[in-house]
């Protein structure tokens, strides 16, 4: 009885032992696999990022691209792994199962997938820049911060807006500091007696003179309308700083020396002015209403 158990348990150590050997090869090379792998995938996480540095300025959208590329190579690897010790099924119900859950991912996490996306359009596209000032889904202010699924929007009254990436890329988007410049319009009406060449003139050396703008750009002076007291009229000049505080401070300063020329050339900036009068078909004469002797 002993005999028998102990040759029983003779043949069954030495089938694993032989096994064992067989197998060895299997798992040594898995081993090195293992290495190469890990190996590669840094190699590949570091020249990655380096690209994209040269492209991309936001340093959390570099970190999940290298991120996600560095454990998809892990995830191949592993999966190469499984080949090599013969764990063919093991492979194919891993990929079967990662499948799915990909896809139930996708489909909870729909929104922050798409916003995730517009984080990477706006990363490398040059018209979505931090510190940029921007107008976009009803607000103004400067860009803060781009993140990987919102960006931080600072508003010239002093709140912060977070908003949605895709928010910013589907809707319409206009960027005032993407040409490096801004231009300066204010409007003004002058009085029907005024000589318009006289004023086109004055107000162009003034701002020439007198009011910081981009010396190459003249300023620009356009009649627009007869208004019902003035005449019409709006001057463009551009200034190379966009900041708010900066172009309502150089328009401030226009108006106020637009001002003092018209004062010291006798120009006038009319008051709306209406004329009342009675003596129109069907009405009555101003002097025929007033009291006192008619004859």
């Amino acid at each position: 009885m002993i005999n028998n158990t102990w040759q029983l348990l003779s043949e069954k150590l030495i089938g694993w032992g032989k096994d064992l050997v067989l197998f060895l090869p299997n798992f040594v090379a898995a081993l090195l696999l293992l290495v190469i792998v890990i190996i590669i995938a840094r190699f590949v996480r570091n020249v990655i990022r380096r690209i994209l540095t040269q492209f991309i300025s936001n340093i959390p959208i570099i970190n999940y691209i290298t991120g996600v590329v560095h454990y998809a190579l892990l995830l191949i690897g592993f999966i190469l792994i499984l080949s090599v010790l013969q764990l063919d099924k093991a492979a194919t119900s891993l990929l079967a199962g990662a499948g799915v859950v990909g896809l139930a991912i996708g489909l909870a996490f729909q929104n922050p997938i798409k916003n995730t996306v517009s984080g990477f359009i706006m990363s490398y596209r040059d018209f979505y820049r931090n510190g940029d000032w921007v107008e976009t889904n009803g607000y103004y202010g400067f860009i803060e911060k781009i993140g990987i699924r919102v960006t931080h929007l600072h508003l010239t009254s002093g709140e912060l807006v977070v908003l949605p990436n895709d928010a910013i890329v589907t809707n319409s988007f206009k960027n005032i500091s993407i040409n490096g410049k801004r231009a300066v319009v204010i409007k003004i009406g002058i009085s029907y007696g005024d000589d318009l060449e006289k004023v086109e003139e004055v107000v162009r050396a003034t701002i020439e003179e007198n009011i910081e703008h981009i010396e190459s750009e003249t300023p620009e002076i356009y009649f627009q309308e007869y208004g019902d007291s003035s005449i019409n009229f709006m001057v463009r000049f551009w200034i190379d700083k966009v900041a708010e505080k900066h172009y309502l401070k150089v328009k401030s300063d226009a108006i106020k020396a637009i001002k003092k020329a018209f004062d010291q050339n006798d120009i006038t900036i009319p008051f709306p002015i209406r004329t009342l009068d009675f003596g129109i078909k069907g009405g009555q004469k101003l002097d025929e209403m007033l009291p006192g002797d008619k004859s």
